[in-house]
């Protein structure tokens, strides 16, 4: 990619500067702290959506793909949540 490490320290410093949550500069590099964001909102989303289920379903669905698991998955995606329009390929979680 043509970096030195000067330069990589350099940009790395700079993108600490760019997390829209905060007026200072934080520890790690916002992607970084986006994923993490992602990744708890989903845990959050998910958790909601499977709190209809009863634990039997929950558990069965572990290690062994068959038909009736990929029904469930089917009716899964069915039952997430839909985001708005307006808020598709926004990053409202910040």
């Amino acid at each position: 990619h043509g970096f030195t490490s000067d330069q990589l320290q350099k940009l790395i410093y700079n993108m600490c500067f760019t997390f829209a949550r905060c007026t200072k500069p934080v520890s790690l590099v916002p992607p970084v702290y986006y994923a993490d964001l992602v990744a708890y909102r989903g845990r959050l989303y998910h958790e909601a959506v499977m709190e209809g289920q009863s634990p039997a379903s929950v558990s069965s669905s572990s290690s062994s793909l068959t038909s009736t698991s990929l029904s469930s998955d089917a009716s899964f995606d069915e039952r997430f949540y839909k985001l708005h329009t307006d808020l598709e390929n926004m990053m409202y979680f910040v």
